[in-house]
């Protein structure tokens, strides 16, 4: 999918597709203010050029992947403590 082929406005699902992440992380950082979000109809809708620092299909700034790669680590994190819980918990 190119950034042609993404709608102005992305649903989170549309966002995390794009960027390989898990859509609750996303919807997450949207309430958090880490991605150009706004609620539109009680639901969220991403500013693609914002959010992918595009400006007229050209990239007009480089991404700072450190931020997003340590709330991505975090995630995963949190996803194995969930699981090491429910193997305890199923035991």
């Amino acid at each position: 999918m190119t950034n042609c082929d993404l709608p102005r406005w992305m649903t989170p699902r549309q966002y995390a597709e794009c960027m390989q992440l898990n859509v609750v992380h996303v919807r997450r950082m949207c309430e958090a203010g880490r991605i150009p979000a706004c609620k539109a109809t009680g639901r969220w809708r991403i500013d693609r050029d914002k959010a992918l620092g595009i400006e007229g299909g050209e990239a007009t700034e480089k991404m700072d992947v450190s931020e997003l790669l340590r709330d991505v680590k975090k995630w995963l994190a949190d996803g194995e403590l969930l699981v090491k819980r429910m193997e305890v918990e199923i035991g």
